[in-house]
């Protein structure tokens, strides 16, 4: 339980902020020892790395080094520094300092909830996130809390302010249920290839997590390149993502809402920069006065790139991750200018909504099943070829009292194994396999409608053992000798990578095919050289084009699929043995072995 793994950091001889630190603490149920008291500057933003050390990082490390308890949550309360500036002129005296060249480098602000992330590590600027858009989704467990720690801020304008975020997030885990209306604005003037990304990330996210939302939503209009279309103003809202408008005002907000305003993040250069003034109309000082329980924005411009992505943030809400566990997941880049406001221990439901789980969908779950009736088809056909071989031998072999011991019982295997016997056997298993699509999706009339629409092809030996449910457009069965192969992304590496794989098929052990040389390499694939034929499954079920930069890290447990073109071809019921390395841009990973045969699916 995070709860018990959470600590409130406070300023010394600072009554307010160690007033709010004991009032979360009492909202929590948490004793003393999970308070920090720190000599720190009560400025919001710090002059350089080397003093937020001093001041910040160090007696925090000190305190987690020396406590009782696993620290995996870092609350930082009223008036402790919220981040600091980046090297800006040359120190050759400042460990920290950094080549003025790279692009990183200048008056950017690291916001001290991406520092404190990291805080078992050394600073390392706009560093890559290892948990960043996992694609398979597991809980926060002590491994993840070794790579990075969750990290929030409650502060504001005043004590009251600071108080009211704790008291929202109190509401919301008694309430838990949260039916307000969810406000997206996909759109923004902003132009070029990273905004472009961005853009269809939100769209992406509308399309394909948004509708597992059951609530309300209000979503912008696009209408043209250099207009940034907003959103005019939200009622009875409980969460908003949006970018780019940078400034607003109190009156975006309705004057009342009868639903908790969960989260609300806008893509901009800034809307972080201060928590503690509202005036200038920065998005996350306004969303705190307007009840927010956790907001997120950027303290000096984060780049495109390294924006919140919405959709591994709300797969994680929709699988009752905390909002901690959910921004740690849908952050590209630590020690960076990203900042996180709010009770990183929230949690809530979407009413309506069933956690998101990886189960398999109707369509994919009767593509497997075709699959792997076609390769109980086709190896009954390898133990046909086997038996045919044993046959052989035996009436070859000079040894009559041998041939005369073992000739019936060998022509009895292999007659209880050929075609004819063969189609008697599995006869079953093609029909029903064929006619179960109609069955369960109406209302497609027959096979062929259902196999054509959802873009399949069945195998000829599938069709061929069928009598009942038989696919009739010869344009929806694959060609003889046609194969494709999926594997999963592994865990190779801890750092962050994006991966490339190279593929080796060889002859495995083959009775059908008399001039198959067992361990023979027939193909040597390499996803970084050619990505052609070479797809990744970028949503659940649905494969896209390899990219030439490789799989990202957080595809881990996603399917790689290599597909054969026509001079991979091989023959039908041969069995191959792949062997998979998957690398980096560094390291070749040891290989794995996956045994198959060529079914034509």
């Amino acid at each position: 339980m995070l709860r018990d793994n959470t600590i409130v950091v406070f300023r010394n001889n600072d009554s307010e902020s160690e007033e709010l630190a004991n009032y979360y603490l009492s909202a929590h149920s948490l004793s003393s020892n999970h308070k920090v008291g720190i000599d720190c500057s009560s400025d919001e933003i710090l002059g350089s790395y080397a003093q937020f050390r001093v001041e910040v990082e160090y007696p925090i490390q000190e305190f987690i080094a020396i406590a009782d308890f696993n620290v995996y949550v870092i609350v930082l309360g009223l008036n402790v520094p919220g981040g600091f500036y980046s090297s800006t002129t040359y120190d050759p005296y400042d460990p920290y300092y950094y080549d003025p060249y790279d692009p990183y480098i200048g008056n950017d602000i690291i916001a001290a909830t991406s520092r404190l992330a990291r805080i078992n590590y050394e600073f390392s600027l706009h560093t890559a996130n290892f948990l960043y858009n996992r694609q398979i989704y597991s809980e926060y467990n002590s491994s993840d809390a070794e790579y990075a720690l969750i990290v929030s801020r409650i502060d504001a304008p005043t004590l009251a302010l600071a108080k009211n975020m704790v008291n929202n997030s109190n509401d919301l885990l008694k309430q838990y249920i949260i039916k307000g209306k969810f406000y997206l604005d996909p759109y923004s003037n902003k132009l070029g290839i990273l905004a472009n990304e961005y853009t269809q990330d939100l769209l992406d996210f509308e399309t394909r997590t948004l509708t597992d939302i059951d609530l309300e939503n209000f979503i912008t209009t696009y209408i043209d390149p250099y207009i940034d279309v907003v959103i005019p103003k939200v009622e009875n809202d409980s969460f908003v993502w949006s970018w780019y408008s940078d400034r607003s005002n109190s009156s975006f907000f309705g004057t009342s809402t009868a639903n908790i305003r969960g989260f609300l993040y806008n893509a901009d250069a800034d809307a972080a920069y201060t928590v503690r003034d509202s005036e200038i109309g920065r998005w996350c000082p306004l969303a705190v006065e307007a009840g927010y329980v956790n907001c997120a924005g950027a303290m000096s411009d984060p780049g495109y790139d390294a924006f919140l992505r919405p959709m591994p943030f709300y797969r994680s809400i929709l699988n009752r991750s905390t909002i901690g566990e959910a921004q740690l997941y849908a952050t590209p880049f630590w020690d960076w200018t990203i900042s996180f406001f709010g009770d990183p221990l929230s949690r809530f439901i979407f009413a309506g909504t069933e956690p998101d789980t990886d189960e398999v969908v109707e369509n994919e779950s009767w593509r497997q099943m075709k699959n792997d009736s076609s390769s109980i088809i086709t190896y009954s056909k390898n133990r046909e070829c086997a038996l045919e071989a044993i046959l052989n031998y035996i009436v070859g072999s000079a040894n009559i009292l041998f041939e005369v011991a073992l000739l019936d019982n060998a022509y009895d295997l292999y007659n209880s194994s050929n075609e004819e016997a063969r189609k008697k056997i599995y006869n079953d298993l093609a029909n029903l396999t064929l006619a179960y699509p109609v069955a369960t999706n109406p209302p497609s009339t027959d096979v062929n409608t259902y196999v054509q629409e959802n873009g399949y092809k069945i195998s000829e030996n599938l069709n061929e053992f069928a009598n009942s449910a038989q696919v009739t457009d010869s344009s929806l069965i694959y060609n003889s000798g046609y194969w494709e192969f999926d594997f999963r992304v592994q865990n190779d590496s801890e750092d962050v990578s994006d991966y490339h794989f190279i593929m080796h098929v060889i002859e495995d052990a083959d009775y059908c095919d008399p001039y198959a040389i067992y361990g023979n390499t027939l193909f040597t694939l390499n996803s970084e050289e050619d990505q052609t034929n070479w797809y990744y499954e970028k949503f659940e079920n649905e494969f896209f084009d390899l990219p030439s930069e490789g799989v990202p890290q957080g595809y881990i447990g996603r399917r790689i699929r290599y597909k054969a073109p026509v001079e991979n071809y091989s023959t039908y019921a041969k069995r191959l043995i792949f062997r998979v390395w998957q690398k980096d841009i560094i390291t070749t990973y040891d290989s794995r072995d996956y045994e198959g045969i060529v079914s034509s699916l």
